[in-house]
């Protein structure tokens, strides 16, 4: 994992990171990991019909344009509010939050169980990191891993107390591995997240040297600009602001923090092989690359606390960008011989389990009206 606090530091006394220590409004990112790839464990696919409609004390669109009738896939790709406020009313808000806290999410609060947390309205916010992590496990067919610079450390002999390349098979590790979502719901993510970058919200800002999907933000007066998202290889959140927030002249969450996330990703891949994402299984059972599905196809993973292993390996790189503001870049390696040979090794058919939607019960906290009708753009 590599991480840009900052585009200024003070070496010589306290360092702020930003990365992992600034807790900041996530915007629209928010909601592929706290209510799309959840909604997709329960009988929700991309063509699933939802009404895009205006909500009494609920948010507004950006724009202020409401379509009626549309798919989940195009809800993600135009970044509907209002899809994602009804879908996280269905859900309820302890089983989406209970998603993030699971990922280790720090901040999350009392007050932040209510329908403004579905468009990124938190108390305090998230970091960086965590949202790095949260799509890395998207990336990694739900695994969530503990994020982590370090790859090994041994004592002054070589006897190695902590080692986290050999994670899977040591004890002396602190990586900590849970699988978060199904896996066929964090396929499904995937594809409907290479969307944004093609016909959505993020399409200026698609790479030609790699197969992303991605998901942008944005919050009130553009204090907080976002974007996130991840190839086969890594997965890369761009976070731009300011420590006393404030308006970011031309910061929607497509523009700077897009425009550093598509440079930084392009740098990357360079000279790496052009690889696409697993494909997931659609409502009618076939493969969504139109194939049937074999004996090969990877198994169904169900949502534990733990997983047996994951694979990826850790490799370290430096980006820095130049602004008027401050920018904090994580991006981690998804990459491993393990993980990219996952195609062929499992044998068994992955979804054929059961999901029910869950009842709507009641979460704790109450309703906020006062934050409901904030904008929060895409």
């Amino acid at each position: 994992m590599a991480i840009v606090g900052g585009r200024t530091q003070d070496y010589k006394g306290y360092t702020l990171n930003r990365a992992y220590q600034s807790y900041r409004q996530p915007g629209s990112t928010i909601k592929p990991i706290l209510i799309y790839t959840p909604i997709f464990e329960r009988n929700y696919y991309p063509d699933t019909k939802v009404v895009d409609e205006p909500i009494e004390n609920g948010p507004v669109n950006s724009p202020n344009v409401y379509e009626g009738e549309m798919t989940v896939r195009s809800a993600v790709e135009k970044s509907k509010n209002t899809i994602a406020w009804k879908l996280f009313d269905e859900l309820s808000a302890d089983t989406c939050l209970g998603y993030l806290k699971n990922m280790n999410f720090n901040k999350i609060v009392n007050k932040d169980y209510v329908p403004a947390v579905s468009i990124g309205g938190m108390t305090y916010g998230v970091s960086t990191l965590e949202m790095a992590s949260a799509y890395a496990a998207i990336e990694n067919d739900g695994v969530f891993r503990t994020p982590t610079c370090i790859s090994k450390i041994t004592d002054a002999d070589y006897n190695i107390i902590v080692d986290n390349i050999e994670y899977t098979k040591s004890k002396n590790t602190s990586i900590q591995v849970k699988q978060i979502y199904q896996t066929n719901a964090a396929r499904i993510m995937t594809d409907v997240l290479k969307g944004v970058l093609t016909v959505g919200t993020g399409r200026k800002y698609n790479i030609s040297n790699a197969i992303c999907a991605a998901k942008t933000g944005t919050t009130n007066d553009n204090k907080d600009v976002w974007f996130v998202g991840f190839s086969k290889y890594y997965t890369t959140a761009v976070w731009v602001g300011y420590d006393m927030p404030k308006v970011i002249n031309d910061g929607y969450g497509n523009t700077c923090s897009g425009n550093i996330w598509k440079e930084f990703m392009t740098k990357i891949h360079d000279g790496l092989e052009i690889k696409d994402f697993v494909p997931y299984v659609t409502e009618d059972g076939i493969l969504s690359n139109g194939e049937e599905i074999s004996e090969s196809q990877p198994a169904e993973e169900t949502t534990e606390e733990t997983a047996d292993e994951t694979t990826e390996n850790e490799e370290n790189s430096i980006y820095t960008n130049e602004s008027d503001d401050e920018t904090t870049t994580i991006s981690t390696d998804n990459n491993s011989d393990n993980r990219d040979n996952r195609d062929n090794t499992e044998t068994t058919n992955p979804y054929n389990s059961q999901v029910t939607k869950p009842s709507n019960e009641q979460a704790p906290g109450g309703a906020d009206g006062g934050v409901y009708q904030e904008y929060w753009g895409d």
